[in-house]
């Protein structure tokens, strides 16, 4: 097998595969060695920071095309089909029944588990989409029980009147 070497990478060979410190010339030859590496890592250094607002504006194109992909795959979805009246009552009646199981994988022990939900809550549906939040603020029933036990936070005024201005008509069990 041919294989050329230069003179510093011969140097270096036989440097690393003993335990001495080098010589003199040695030395001489690896810094010589350094400041060539030294300069080619500043170089691509350079290529890299002069290339970053090229990768960071990809990026962006990248994730807009990807929000927009799956913005229109969404379109497709089966559930689509099911009228929002008819909806509205499949979410009412997921969460109206108090003894409602949210059901949820653990990767940790590959099984899925249980939990139980006392109290309706509408927030849950109202992150899935813009249609699934309409149709959830539409329907009144989601809004006519509010469990204010345990909650200390900034937001709770927010959640009163999320409540209050979308039961309508209907009235407002206060659980404290």
């Amino acid at each position: 097998m041919d294989v050329d070497f230069t003179k510093d990478e011969i140097i270096l060979r036989l440097l690393e595969t003993t335990p001495y410190f080098p010589s003199y010339a040695n030395k001489q030859s690896l810094h010589t060695i350094i400041e060539e590496q030294a300069k080619i890592v500043s170089d691509l250094n350079a290529k890299i920071n002069e290339l970053k607002p090229q990768l960071e504006s990809l990026e962006k194109a990248r994730n807009a095309a990807d929000k927009k992909l799956q913005n229109v795959r969404s379109l497709l979805a089966p559930i689509r089909k099911i009228p929002a009246e008819i909806l509205s009552e499949i979410l009412y009646l997921a969460a109206e029944n108090p003894g409602y199981i949210n059901q949820f994988f653990d990767e940790d022990d590959w099984r899925y588990h249980f939990r139980a939900n006392s109290v309706p809550q509408p927030f849950s549906f109202l992150g899935v989409c813009k249609s699934w939040r309409s149709i959830a603020l539409g329907t009144t029933r989601l809004f006519t029980q509010i469990d204010l036990r345990g909650k200390c936070s900034g937001a709770l005024s927010e959640v009163v009147t999320l409540y209050m201005d979308h039961s309508g008509t209907l009235p407002l069990e206060v659980l404290l």
